[in-house]
């Protein structure tokens, strides 16, 4: 995806009617600045990446968002499909 689409998609997701903080949410992931573990390590030294709750190698956003077994749970609760949610995703936003 090129500059000009990522302004597209912003331009276009400001537009929605949706709340602030929702908007604010999709564009601390859009923009990978959420606080996880992995952004955490990557600024202090010493501090560790694994996931506190269920031990996983890294606490990535993906992680929170999708590899979580509580994340699972939310979204198969939400109606998201389990080919949807057990599917490699390499970016957050495409």
């Amino acid at each position: 995806m090129g500059y000009g689409s990522h302004r597209y998609f912003w331009k276009a997701f400001r537009k929605l009617d949706t709340l602030p903080k929702t908007c604010v949410f999709t564009w601390r992931v859009g923009h990978k600045i959420l606080p996880k573990n992995v952004k955490i390590a990557s600024i202090r030294k010493g501090f560790d990446k694994g996931c506190p709750r269920y031990g996983a190698e890294a606490e990535t956003l993906i992680h929170a968002l999708k590899d979580c077994p509580t994340s699972c749970v939310v979204l198969s609760l939400g109606g998201w499909s389990m080919s949807f949610i057990s599917k490699k995703y390499d970016h957050y936003i495409n």
